[in-house]
């Protein structure tokens, strides 16, 4: 396993060389959350493998739900908050760990769902939660999961 830590300017350094088109919208968010969301995506498609939040601890190994992931060809590895393998008392998508391949059209989908939901302008309509339509798993993911390839 190899270990990278990401922020502000590494994620930007990041979208600058690689993903220009999508500073625009990096820029317009209001709330450091939003690019950190934001980030993770950019960085899962771009070198796949696990991404997890320093305050994410599994409940068990997940090496053998990776490994069945690749026998059954699976792009993507989301977890529901309330799963065997992260626990929470708020159901949802956890987005504080995922697995994904490099390139995956998953994520493409999610960023032009991002770029629709800029576009629409329905982020901004309350003081908390841009965060989490913004970027978040809202906005990116789980707010239009049935419009999203499930891999």
């Amino acid at each position: 396993w190899t270990s990278m830590e990401w922020n502000t300017t590494t994620c930007r350094a990041l979208l600058e060389e690689h993903y220009p088109w999508f500073l625009p919208q990096w820029d317009e968010y209001d709330l450091y959350i939003q690019r950190a969301d934001v980030c993770r995506y950019f960085v899962l498609y771009h070198y796949g493998g696990v991404y997890a939040d320093y305050d994410i601890r599994p409940l068990r190994n997940i090496l053998p739900i990776i490994t069945q992931a690749q026998v059954e060809n699976k792009q993507v590895m989301l977890l529901e908050k309330d799963s065997e393998i992260v626990g929470s008392r708020v159901g949802g998508i956890c987005i504080g760990m995922m697995a994904s391949v490099a390139r995956s059209e998953f994520w493409e989908s999610v960023f032009r769902m991002l770029q629709y939901r800029r576009w629409r302008g329905d982020y901004h309509f309350s003081n908390h939660l841009p965060g989490i339509f913004g970027g978040g798993p809202q906005g990116g993911i789980s707010g239009y999961w049935g419009k999203l390839p499930h891999f």
